[in-house]
């Protein structure tokens, strides 16, 4: 009994004895072993249990993360961390312009306000902007035209008035009415003076004594209203202007003279002097314009060029006045005046 004893001592104890004297490392590699060993033959022997925890594998490290025993670049952090850095600069600039409500989203201003139209004015035609019923073309037709004129005179006849007196000097304004086809009436005012070297002495006999004038100088002023018909035409697209107009007309005329005198009687001198005559009389008369003018530039409507008129006034000398229209009998006085006009049309 003894004996068997000894003998299961032995076989209990000499695997025991054999690892402990086996070296430390050896040990642990072989208790590892054996126990894995024994792990398998219970997962073969046991059935799988589901809801039983399990170990499995850990899964690889991830290459973002740096490992433990491995150090961080410091040349790749330093630029992370400009990009990081720069990307903060320009987002906290872009949110100082950027709407407060809506940061990320750029906004439409509003549109204006739109302004009622004004009052009494025509629609604008949205193909050309302008208001209905216009053609784009400058109107023909002024509502009337005002002419200024200025510029030399003569008298034609009679001839002793022709041969007294020098060239006039006349002013005149002239206003024009267009009508329909190119017809218009006009009216005008113009004043003019003439001075004259008398060519003729005048003797006047009484029964007591005789009278000898000898006139030295003298003037001859003339104002005159007339009334005209005629035509007002533009041509050659607007750029020239001509007209015409007949018509009466109210004539003053005034005729003075400086006269030297003598009285005569028995024939000797008995008188001598210097007095003023003065003849002045209202005549009806007619007078006719004719004029052509040039546009001075494209936008506006004003134009230069000529005036030319003639007049003519019916007279009768009385032969009381020592002057020569009193002188001139029963004739008709004609004269013509050449002057510069402007004029000026209102459309």
């Amino acid at each position: 009994m003894a004996a068997i004893f000894l003998v299961l001592m032995l076989v209990v104890g000499l695997p025991s004895l054999a690892r402990a004297a086996l070296p430390f490392n050896e040990r642990v590699a072989h208790e590892t072993a054996a126990s894995v060993a024994t792990e398998r033959r219970a997962a073969l022997t046991r059935p799988e249990i589901a809801d039983e925890k399990q170990r499995v594998p850990k899964p690889p490290p991830s290459e973002d993360k740096p490992r433990r025993d491995e150090k961080p670049k410091k040349e790749e952090s330093s630029s992370s961390d400009d990009d990081s850095k720069s990307d903060c600069f320009f987002d906290c600039l872009w949110s100082m312009f950027s709407s407060s409500d809506h940061p990320s989203q750029s906004v439409a201003p509003p549109p204006p306000p739109e302004s009622a139209p004004p009052e009494n004015v025509p629609p604008e035609s949205p193909a050309t902007g302008e208001p209905p019923g216009y053609s784009g073309e400058e109107p023909t037709t002024p509502h009337w035209a005002a002419f200024t004129s200025a510029g030399m005179g003569a008298d034609l006849g009679p001839a002793e008035v022709r041969d007294e007196y020098d060239a006039a000097v006349r002013l005149a304004l002239d206003w024009f009415w267009p009508l329909q086809h190119g017809w218009q009436v006009d009216a005008g005012a113009g004043y003019s003076a003439a001075w004259g070297n008398p060519g003729f002495n005048y003797v006047m006999p009484t029964a007591t004594d005789t009278t000898y004038d000898s006139p030295t100088s003298s003037r001859l002023d003339q104002f005159n209203l007339s009334v005209r018909g005629g035509q007002y035409l533009s041509v050659f697209g607007r750029s020239t202007l001509c007209y015409w107009g007949v018509g009466p007309g109210l004539y003053w005329v005034k005729e003075s003279a400086e006269i030297t005198y003598d009285v005569v009687k028995g024939g000797a001198v008995v008188k001598r002097g210097r007095r003023t005559d003065t003849l002045d009389r209202v005549r009806p008369g007619a007078d006719l314009v004719l004029g052509l003018g040039w546009r001075l530039t494209r936008r506006n409507h004003q134009h230069l060029g000529l005036h030319l008129r003639g007049y003519a006034i019916p007279w009768k000398s009385e032969r009381k006045n020592s002057q020569t229209l009193d002188f001139v009998g029963k004739r008709t006085i004609v004269g013509i005046n050449v002057g510069i006009a402007l004029s000026s049309e209102r459309f």
